[in-house]
Formats: C-alpha cells, sequence, structure tokens
C-alpha cells in the first residue's frame, strides 16, 4: 500500500475495505474473525442443542472485530434473528478495552 493512503482508499470493492480493516485491526493487536452471516448463524444454531450457545455468545462477544460478510443479502427466520440478536446483546455487555 502506498505511504499516505489509508486501507479504505486503496480497496476497490467492498469485500476488499472489510479485509483491509481487519488485517489493520490484527496488525494493532487486535483480535479479528471474518466470518460468512449464513456460516455464524449456523454455528450459532448447531450451539443450541448441544447446550453450548451461550458459550459461544461468549466467545464471539469478546472478538473485537467481528467482520460478518454478507450480511443481509437473505432474510433472517426464526430462530436465526433471535440468536443474532442475543449475540447483539451479550456483545453490549462486554466492556470495551
Amino acid at each position: 500500500m502506498p505511504s499516505g493512503m489509508d486501507a479504505f482508499q486503496a480497496s476497490q470493492t467492498g469485500i476488499e475495505r472489510v479485509q483491509s480493516l481487519c488485517h489493520c485491526a490484527l496488525r494493532a493487536g487486535h483480535e479479528v474473525l471474518f466470518i460468512t452471516h449464513a456460516k455464524l448463524l449456523a454455528q450459532l444454531h448447531a450451539a443450541r442443542p448441544t447446550n453450548t450457545f451461550e458459550r459461544k455468545l461468549q466467545q464471539l462477544a469478546w472478538i473485537e472485530v467481528l467482520a460478518i460478510d454478507d450480511f443481509g443479502l437473505r432474510p433472517m427466520r426464526s430462530p436465526q434473528d433471535e440468536d443474532f440478536h442475543d449475540l447483539e446483546l451479550v456483545a453490549r455487555r462486554v466492556p470495551v478495552l
């Protein structure tokens, strides 16, 4: 990347901007997870029958940069919308360092 340009100016597409942001966060020492919306919802859904849902929410909430690709491309149905809402509520309770 040329000197003086930030990650957003050097990228052409949305996904490249997100990847650049994630890369900058990693280099700054932050924990980053880049995941598709479908995979995130699948992981949350899979955690319910194994009684690990709350633990999965806590793990995701402590990730400093959670980049969710393809968010909103497909409508969320119940219980997906509830799972995502639960993740948002848990993340708000985690203190910002």
